[in-house]
């Protein structure tokens, strides 16, 4: 008994180092691949490994492989398999051999071999001394550290599995056989996922073995990194809130060890694991694990796979748990996880997509009250700071985006000016010109900023942005929602009077009036349309370009169209009464009947008194010019 206590149960010094460099942390490379989301940005976490933290207690990557067969060692397992087999009717003589293979396994993992070949040799007989005698303890406390180490050293070996869960349940009170197979068992579903439907229905044993055995830790981080492996199959979620309750045994480790980093690290994992992907039904029951969550992440700043999955964890449940994560004041920990870890890309995104939700989602006063810590905690800077370092990562620009755009305020916005933020917007419109989604979210900003102050306008300008305005609405010239809070945004920066010659040499003018023909019935597109137009033809050269390129055509289009909208109704009179200082364009009304369409509006433009002195000043321009023609034609005629 002793000799496996020392294997599994940690009373050797030098196996304690062994399984110190192997244990079932949530630092090691499988734990991050059986993250759904993690798995994902695998390349780009590699990528940017050079400047990742070394992994606490990771097991390094094994300096060579090994046929099985050709060494000593190989020979020596052959010799005791066949013992093994041979002294079937000998159980205490089977647990001599099974100790003595164990300590040739233990060697093998001390040295970091992988040895593809081994599991097919030993494992079979292994598994099949367990089937035969499944009431002895001692030798079934030998097998199950057998295949714990089997599992380390030939991954692809996946048989015994139920024999090990079988074992966990005879012996319930046996902490090293409950260790040992747990052990096991994670490491033959992390490397091979298929195996995952398989053991759901047998969970229920590890979540009893772990009410059983509360106070015991590294049992418990056994147990729960199986228990994250199965949280990421998505047809396993269900038993975590419904049948099994696996959930409240989360939950109940965290309370019971607050102090243990791979506990909360690997609880958390598994909190992650459960939440990704997952409707309301199972996020709802997330309820009693926010504080904790928090709590962990705060008393474990240190820890980076804590932050990690804190911050993954608060992102899925965010929707649903907004006002208790902002109540638990989750928006300044996962800043101070952003702060911490700028150079980790994933948590970067976790965290800004976290802070996405919580600042735009819930109430108006929940959402200021939020947006006020994020800014006082000096969330602006480290948001940007983390669109600035992950250039590339497209999820991060986009939760970026959406943080910029829930500032909304003058104040606000003056201080992501003073930021650098509108550097990173351009930034964004330049590197993803291709997607449609990077487009509007930078459009809708803008749109925003610029309507807020002649400055901002100003200031988009400077920085190129019409340019990248009317970039964006052409290349995404199908896209409504684009041009939508494009044709916004430019009118806007025609507000300003020194843009509106940089609109004209930008070609804005014939973009303008070609998407209007687009977006015809679109009334708020014809309505900004031919207020930026009209606002334009303020400068004598744009009122060439404007004539030239249809403008007078299509402020009459948009009036027909739309004959009882009072916004594009005015509109059109503001661009046309602009035209009328440019000769040829009155003679192109002249010859479109643009009267009648005008005197039409009457009745129709808002009921201001702005609104109706422009209308009739429109009218008396063209009415004048009929009369002077009429007058001209009479003349003409007469002999």
């Amino acid at each position: 008994m002793t000799s496996v206590a020392t294997s599994v149960g940690g009373e050797s010094e030098a196996t304690e180092r062994v399984s110190n460099r192997i244990q079932l942390d949530v630092s090691s490379v499988s734990s991050n691949n059986s993250n759904p989301v993690i798995k994902k940005r695998s390349l780009l976490d590699k990528t940017n490994s050079g400047n990742m933290p070394p992994r606490a207690g990771a097991m390094p990557t094994p300096s060579n492989s090994t046929s099985f067969g050709k060494s000593r060692g190989d020979r020596e397992i052959a010799q005791y398999v066949a013992k093994l087999e041979k002294r079937k009717d000998d159980p205490k003589q089977q647990v001599e051999v099974l100790a003595k293979l164990r300590s040739i396994l233990q060697q093998r993992v001390q040295q970091q071999q992988q040895v593809p070949e081994l599991g097919p040799t030993l494992g079979p007989s292994v598994v099949e001394v367990m089937r035969q005698t499944p009431t002895n303890e001692e030798l079934i406390e030998e097998c199950t550290c057998i295949l714990y180490l089997l599992s380390i050293l030939d991954p692809t070996f996946k048989k015994g599995v139920a024999r090990l869960f079988k074992a966990m349940e005879d012996h319930r009170e046996n902490v090293a056989i409950q260790r040992a197979a747990c052990a096991a068992i994670r490491r033959v579903i992390s490397k091979n996922p298929d195996a995952i439907p398989r053991i759901v229905p047998s969970v229920g044993v590890i979540l009893r073995s772990v009410s059983e055995h509360p106070d015991n830790a590294k049992f418990l981080c056994s147990a729960l990194e199986v228990l994250a492996i199965v949280a990421s199959h998505p047809p396993a979620k269900a038993i975590f809130v419904y049948r099994d309750g696996a959930l409240h045994q989360v939950v109940a480790a965290m309370k019971k060890h607050p102090n243990d980093l791979s506990i909360q690290a690997t609880a958390l994992r598994t909190l992650s694991n459960l939440a990704y992907g997952s409707g309301s039904d199972i996020t709802s029951s997330y309820g009693p694990t926010v504080t904790l969550i928090v709590r962990a992440m705060k008393r474990h700043i240190m820890h980076n796979k804590v932050q990690l999955y804190g911050c993954c964890t608060l992102h899925y449940i965010a929707s649903k748990h907004h006002e208790s994560i902002s109540d638990a004041y989750g928006i300044p920990t996962i800043l101070a996880a952003m702060k911490e870890y700028s150079h980790d890309v994933m948590l970067q995104e976790q965290g800004c997509a976290a802070l996405a939700i919580l600042l735009v989602e819930g109430s108006p006063e929940a959402t200021v009250a939020n947006i006020n810590a994020f800014l006082k905690d000096d969330g602006l800077p480290l948001v940007l700071d983390a669109m600035l370092q992950n250039p590339q990562n497209l999820e991060t620009q986009k939760h970026g985006l959406d943080i910029l755009n829930a500032l909304k305020t003058k104040d606000n916005f003056e201080l992501m000016l003073s930021a650098g933020g509108l550097d990173v917007i351009f930034s964004n419109m330049k590197s993803f010109d291709c997607n449609e989604d990077i487009g509007k979210k930078c459009l809708e900003i803008l749109k925003t900023f610029t309507r807020l102050t002649l400055d901002f306008q100003r200031a988009v300008s400077a920085k190129g942005g019409i340019t990248f305005v009317l970039g964006t609405m052409r290349r995404h010239v199908q896209s409504h929602e684009i041009q939508d809070a494009g044709f916004a945004c430019m009118r806007n920066l025609c507000l300003h009077q020194d843009n509106r010659l940089t609109v004209e040499g930008e070609g804005g003018i014939s973009t303008l009036l070609t998407h209007m023909t687009i977006y015809l019935k679109d009334a708020a597109i014809q309505a900004y349309g031919c207020d930026a137009l009209g606002r334009l033809a303020s400068e004598p050269q744009n009122q060439i370009s404007i004539a030239s390129e249809g403008g007078v055509a299509a402020a009459l289009s948009s009036m027909k169209e739309h004959p009882m909208h009072p916004g594009v109704q005015d509109r059109a009179c503001f661009l046309l009464l602009a035209m009328t200082e440019y000769p040829p364009a009155v003679v192109t009304m002249r010859e479109k009947e643009a009267l009648v369409t005008v005197r039409e509006a009457r009745g129709r433009v808002p009921p201001k008194d702005l609104a109706k002195k422009r209308l009739e000043s429109l009218i008396s321009r063209l009415e004048k010019e009929e009369g002077s023609s009429w007058f001209g034609r009479k003349n003409a005629a007469t002999p």
